[in-house]
Formats: structure tokens, C-alpha cells, sequence
């Protein structure tokens, strides 16, 4: 194939050699030293592995007077880089929910949150393309610094587990209790799962480990 473009680009400008590329690029897929037509039977037959993208952004206040415009502008990123999901963290929206973001592409998101019940502080939530291949549950952990899900992404069981850690100035008593819901969550639900953790620990390494950092001790 790499030989066909490099024939097809002779005597040719810059742009008739990037078209001439794209044009050929995928046209044909190899398998076991042979060539197969991208639509042949061939080729769908052994096209049974599926790519998803995921990402994790602490958005540092997010304010739900803001939603209409912080939280789309990072849906559409979300969108433009092809991600299946993006955990958030510091979101500080009040309690739990989910809403449905529609972008002007016509693509659309599910946003699921939890936070806290009257201060705007802290705050965790995700957000998940709405496909036919992503199946979406309920979060069964929900706590304003971490939350815990289970997806199923084109038949893969996947648990999702987003934490935003206490700071080191934080009181011992927030530590544990953050550490001993994450342990809680870490737990497979379903059979053949894989648990994904994503989010902001707040962790400090090297030196501050050596000099017995709480927060970096706790995620070794």
C-alpha cells in the first residue's frame, strides 16, 4: 500500500500529494500478509476490535450560574478530541443530578454530578457521550469527592471510579473518610469488569514522600 501512495505522488504539487495520500490511505487492510477491500466480507469479519477515548479535567470552578457556558465550551472539546467520556473534578454544582447537554453538531452528552448540599465547594461529576454502544447506570457511589459508575462501552464492562482527594491542609478525618469510600468503591460489580480510576489526588511525590507526606503515602 505504502509503495501505491508513494507512485501516485510523483510530478505531483503539495496538495494533489496530501489528497492522493488521503485518498489511499485506508482503502485497503492487510491481515496475515494478505490485502483486503476496507468494505469487503473480509475485512468486517476481522474488524471486531472497537477504540474509546477517555479524559479527566479538574475544570476549577465550575458554578452552576456557569453551565450554560463553561460546561458546553468543555463539552465541545470533549467532542472535537473524540472522547467516549471525561471525568470532572471541582465542578461545585449543589447535590446530585443529570442533565442532557445537546451540542449545536447535534451530538449529545449526559452529565452526571455530585456535590455537596449547600456549600459550592468541591464537587465531582461526568460526562458521557450519549451512543448505542455505551450503556449508562445509575452511579452507585456518590459522595462530593468521588462518585463511582458502571458502563458497558461496545460490550465492555467498565467501572469508572472519579475522585477529587482532599488537600494536604485538610483535617486527617477527610482523608480517611475519602480513602475509605475509594476503597469501597474499588470493588467490581460485574463479571470480567475493569475498574478505571481517574481524577485529581492532590498527591505530592518525591521529596514530600520521603519527607512522609500523608497524601502521598496513602496512594502508595
Amino acid at each position: 500500500m505504502a509503495e501505491n501512495v508513494i507512485e501516485s505522488c510523483i510530478n505531483l504539487d503539495n496538495d494533489q500529494i496530501i489528497e492522493s495520500i488521503q485518498n489511499t490511505q485506508y482503502k485497503t487492510w492487510k491481515i496475515d500478509n494478505k490485502m483486503y477491500n476496507k468494505d469487503s466480507e473480509e475485512h468486517k469479519r476481522y474488524e471486531i476490535f472497537k477504540k474509546w477515548k477517555c479524559g479527566n479535567i479538574n475544570i476549577r470552578s465550575g458554578k452552576e450560574r456557569d453551565e450554560g457556558a463553561k460546561l458546553y465550551s468543555i463539552t465541545k472539546e470533549i467532542s472535537k478530541v473524540g472522547l467516549s467520556f471525561c471525568c470532572l473534578q471541582e465542578i461545585k454544582y449543589r447535590n446530585s443530578g443529570r442533565k442532557l447537554i445537546q451540542l449545536d453538531t447535534g451530538e449529545k452528552y449526559e452529565f452526571l454530578w455530585c456535590g455537596t448540599k449547600k456549600r459550592r465547594t468541591a464537587g465531582v461529576g461526568i460526562i458521557i457521550r450519549v451512543d448505542k454502544e455505551i450503556e449508562i447506570k445509575d452511579p452507585d457511589i456518590c459522595d462530593p469527592r468521588l462518585m463511582a459508575i458502571d458502563l458497558k462501552i461496545f460490550g465492555f464492562n467498565l467501572r469508572i471510579i472519579n475522585a477529587y482527594a482532599p488537600t494536604e491542609i485538610s483535617s486527617d478525618s477527610l482523608k480517611d473518610n475519602f480513602y475509605r469510600i475509594l476503597r469501597k468503591a474499588s470493588v467490581k460489580r460485574e463479571k470480567h469488569q475493569k475498574i478505571l480510576v481517574m481524577g485529581d489526588f492532590n498527591a505530592k511525590t518525591s521529596i514530600a514522600y520521603r519527607k512522609c507526606d500523608y497524601d502521598g503515602i496513602k496512594l502508595v
